[in-house]
């Protein structure tokens, strides 16, 4: 499960860093990263990886990632944003995948506290659509 965690941290970071090719997009999600970290207190020495879920600190990062994504609004997770965003970046998107997504958004949502709708949010998608596709991908 940690070994899956890891690979879907990493590959969720990579579709937003490198899934548009521009070096402005690359420029902006590293500030955004910057931002994030130093926001929650994270050194640049923690380890590289997925989120320690069970960490505080881990999950306001992903919070404060989600927030600046346009992913998580006005403290909860925004339905139509979250699937577009998969919609995107996920290869097979489909009407199963759309209605995992909304189960998952509302179980994060029931959560008050943003960085546990964020950890909440991060298993229920790797438990319901299992690991990120290989490689960062965009549907045209």
């Amino acid at each position: 499960m940690q070994s899956f965690m890891r690979i879907f941290f990493v590959l969720i970071i990579a579709v937003c860093i490198y899934g548009d090719s521009s070096e402005e997009k690359r420029e902006t999600q590293r500030q955004i990263s910057e931002k994030c970290k130093k926001e929650v207190g994270i050194t640049e020495d923690r380890p590289h990886g997925p989120p320690n879920l069970d960490d505080p600190k881990e999950k306001c990062l992903h919070a404060c990632f989600m927030k600046e994504s346009g992913i998580l609004v006005d403290g909860k997770v925004a339905v139509e944003n979250v699937t577009n965003f998969h919609k995107k970046h996920w290869p097979n998107f489909n009407d199963e995948t759309e209605k995992k997504i909304t189960s998952c958004v509302e179980t994060a949502n029931e959560k008050s506290d943003e960085c546990d709708i964020a950890a909440a949010m991060m298993k229920c998608i790797h438990e319901k659509l299992g690991p990120p596709p290989p490689f960062p991908r965009h549907k045209e």
